[in-house]
């Protein structure tokens, strides 16, 4: 019986598809654009990343988008389910079910201790410099601090995704649209009435909301990358 990598069920889980944020190739921490940041942050937000498709008179602040009643709304858990799904693919055997499995118990945090470990390496993780090409994984201190993670990789998933949402939407509500109108009512209708304004799609988005949504994507992407390395020692070490 062969058993050439191909054939690895780990393999072909890592060959999936991410819907929103790039694609990883081995180790190495892929390029993040500005639109993948942009698209994760309106889903972060609950608001269907086809908004920015869309066409209006004049730009738009994110805190116009959200309060506008005609927005489509989205559930940030179920959008980004296959994106979570893929992140987490060293964890899990690829079905539905073993997913949402891991998914469930990635949401219980057992005791104060539990939550003062996850936060500790919450933190590790952020203040972790991995190179580019991801050749600092190999090295056998990180390969401690990666083991000391491994147990805790789904709750640190959450972690990420749910305080980025918490963050978002606390964000969104304490700003009102209306301290970011920077023109007066009356010079905004003589403009109007003067001019034939053209159809934009911008969204003039928060710094804050950007950096939270970005932050997101590259810890996400720096726990797969954790994950990945000790998944690819565990198949060098069968394979011997």
């Amino acid at each position: 019986m062969t058993s050439g990598f191909p054939q690895d069920p780990m393999m072909q889980r890592e060959g999936e598809t991410p819907i929103y944020f790039p694609r990883i190739e081995k180790l190495e921490m892929p390029a993040i654009t500005e639109t993948q940041i942009e698209t994760v942050a309106l889903i972060l937000s609950a608001i269907n990343p086809s908004v920015l498709q869309e066409t209006t008179p004049n730009p738009q602040t994110l805190y116009q988008v959200n309060q506008n009643p005609k927005v489509v709304r989205v559930d940030p858990s179920v959008e980004l389910r296959q994106d979570h799904r893929y992140l987490l693919s060293p964890l899990h055997d690829g079905t539905d079910a073993s997913f949402d499995k891991l998914w469930a118990k990635a949401k219980r945090v057992k005791g104060a201790s539990g939550s003062s470990a996850l936060l500790d390496l919450v933190q590790r993780l952020r203040d972790w410099e991995i190179d580019e090409e991801g050749l600092s994984l190999t090295r056998s201190k990180q390969k401690t601090l990666a083991a000391e993670m491994f147990p805790y990789a789904s709750r640190l998933q959450y972690y990420f995704f749910h305080s980025a949402v918490q963050r978002i939407d606390r964000e969104l509500r304490i700003r009102r649209v209306a301290s970011e109108v920077s023109s007066p009512l009356l010079g905004g209708l003589l403009k109007r009435f003067f001019e034939t304004p053209e159809m934009q799609h911008d969204i003039d988005f928060p710094e804050p909301v950007l950096e939270e949504a970005e932050m997101y994507i590259a810890s996400s992407i720096n726990l797969c990358r954790v994950l990945r390395s000790i998944a690819h020692r565990i198949r060098r070490a069968k394979a011997s």
